[in-house]
């Protein structure tokens, strides 16, 4: 504990760096109240979640800036760095793996400011944006002059441009526009140094390891990122959906392995298994037949989607898929986001949020077609063997980003009663732990598009292997004073 000359000393510390963030950035830009910082703490994310429900405290920021500007950024990690202060990078708020958890108090530096468009290139088709700008005023922009970024994920509404580069974010349509990584040319990145990095937005290069790839995905801990140019697309003369039904998960992945080696690829993709289609998708449409429910659509010139359906539709016959025509496909986009946001039915239905013992997760892979549904069923079965009959649990799994080598698996799971003398946060670290080893084992990866935060982050040296070595060399060479989100993808705390 802290004696009280310790105290005044550290009040004193904690009073001169307030001065000299205000001098940075203005009086208006930095907050500093205890219902802010508790806020921040928690947002969208599990893990903080799962510590309140326990009663265990949420760690928070001592100070939450909101810089302008990349001078602003740079000012403020040197700033850090001086004073040896870890710092948070913060955008929407929507992560839910703690990688915007402040777990060593210090600066939260949210980027929701730096929100302007700077440019919309016709002839090249991007997009340059600063960090900070939301996705939905992004995409409302490119629509309105006729174009889509392609990108739509769940978090749609409540998230920004930063957030997507830092945990490689997948949206709705990446199963033909590609996730965030295939979508930027280049970036602007603020290194712990207070430095400026700045690659070209060129299509193609052979000059090196792509130093954009450095950045993407690396949630934060190498760099800022200010801004970034993005490849954007033309609207699509036509966009169709509709659902299909198919006897079980296997014929479902085969029909969609078929559509995506005869290069025919869907705009959208996502095939829910027997379980979540009983429960979710049945009694919408009053199916009678048990079976694996796909929402699949085409978008294009209209010609072109017209001859993807056929041949995809024929594909999935083939494989004994029952065509649902439209109307399904059509009211699943409609109703995209209402799983995401709260609603009555959604907070009765995750009491989580209210503070109740549960806990609650999605621990998406990706795979290979040879090993998919062997991985999809080792999951299933290990949690319930482990867990969801232990702690009365539900678990569904749908697949809703395809490639032609491979598809990503995105598995829910939830258990509803802990008891009280459980430890409700060790029991949730140990269903992560085991899920992510599970596919680890049957050759999936950590995680597809959410991030690894510090939930999951210790798990990444099981994943590279040597390569781990490589990645702490890497941030010890850029943020030697570690400052920049310490605790997070597994590369040391404070």
């Amino acid at each position: 504990m802290l004696g009280g000359a310790d105290l005044v000393l550290e009040k004193h510390r904690h009073d001169l760096i307030h001065r000299q963030l205000v001098d940075i950035v203005g009086e208006g830009n930095l907050v500093v109240r205890e219902i802010d910082r508790t806020i921040y703490s928690i947002g969208r994310n599990w893990l903080a979640r799962t510590w309140m429900a326990q009663g265990f405290p949420v760690p928070k920021a001592d100070f939450i800036v909101h810089p302008t500007s990349e001078v602003d950024i740079s000012r403020i990690l040197i700033l850090a760095n001086k004073e040896n202060i870890p710092v948070t990078p913060f955008g929407g708020g929507s992560s839910g793996m703690g990688g915007n958890l402040p777990l060593y108090g210090g600066i939260i530096l949210d980027i929701k400011k730096m929100n302007k468009i700077r440019e919309i290139d016709d002839k090249s088709l991007t997009a340059t944006v600063e960090s900070g700008v939301n996705c939905w005023k992004l995409e409302d922009e490119l629509n309105r002059l006729g174009y889509t970024s392609g990108h739509l994920p769940a978090s749609y509404f409540c998230s920004c441009i930063g957030g997507y580069i830092a945990c490689r974010s997948a949206g709705r349509l990446s199963t033909k526009y590609g996730k965030i990584e295939d979508m930027i040319l280049a970036l602007r990145v603020v290194l712990p140094s207070g430095e400026v990095l700045q690659t070209r937005p060129a299509p193609g290069k052979a000059t090196g390891p792509d130093l954009n790839h450095l950045f993407i995905g690396c949630e934060g801990t190498l760099g800022v990122v200010t801004q970034a140019v993005m490849k954007i697309h033309h609207m699509p003369e036509e966009r169709r959906f509709r659902g299909i039904l198919f006897p079980d998960i296997h014929s479902g992945i085969e029909a969609m392995r078929k559509i995506m080696q005869r290069d025919i690829v869907p705009c959208l993709a996502r095939l829910y298994d027997q379980e979540e289609t009983r429960t979710k998708i049945r009694d919408t449409w009053g199916i009678e037949e048990s079976g694996a429910f796909l929402v699949i659509g085409f978008d294009g010139l209209k010609n072109m989607v017209d001859l993807e359906e056929t041949v995809a539709l024929e594909i999935c016959k083939g494989e004994g898929g029952k065509d649902l025509g439209r109307e399904p496909g059509e009211h699943w986009w409609e109703h995209k986001y209402d799983d995401y946001y709260p609603t009555p039915k959604s907070l009765k239905e995750y009491r989580a949020l209210l503070g109740g013992r549960e806990a609650g997760g999605t621990s998406d892979t990706c795979t290979t077609y040879d090993k998919i549904e062997d991985l999809y069923l080792a999951m299933k079965n290990t949690f319930w063997e482990k867990f969801g009959n232990k702690y009365k649990g539900w678990f569904y799994g749908h697949f809703s980003h395809w490639y032609k080598h491979g598809a990503m698996l995105y598995p829910r799971w939830h258990l509803y009663e802990v008891p009280e003398e459980k430890n409700l946060v060790e029991i949730y670290r140990d269903v992560w732990s085991t899920m992510v080893r599970v596919a680890l084992q049957h050759g999936g990866v950590i995680n597809h598009h959410h991030g690894l935060g510090s939930l999951l982050g210790h798990l990444l040296p099981e994943q590279y292997g040597a390569g781990f070595e490589v990645l702490k060399k890497i941030k010890g060479s850029l943020d030697p004073n570690n400052i920049l989100n310490p605790g997070v993808l597994g590369l040391g705390g404070r």
